[in-house]
């Protein structure tokens, strides 16, 4: 592989910001709380950090914008 950084580095990014955000109030599916909690971020944005694996659901990373969130999840 090149530099770190460069053309063919295969080291994944680090996150934006791992940063741990309030637990859900309700049930509620992923991509609907998201959008509302991550407010003004766009609804675009919010899903292209979905699709990319980078919301982890207790500590697992998904990409599935229908999963399923309790009061008792960790996002």
């Amino acid at each position: 592989p090149g530099p770190k950084g460069g053309p063919g580095d295969t080291t994944p990014s680090p996150p934006m910001s791992a940063r741990r955000l309030p637990p859900p109030t309700a049930p509620a599916p992923l991509l609907a709380w998201l959008a509302e909690t991550l407010r003004p971020m766009s609804r675009t944005k919010v899903k292209e950090l979905l699709a990319s694996g980078r919301v982890a659901v207790n500590g697992a990373p998904t990409t599935r914008f229908d999963h399923p969130l309790t009061p008792a999840d960790v996002v």
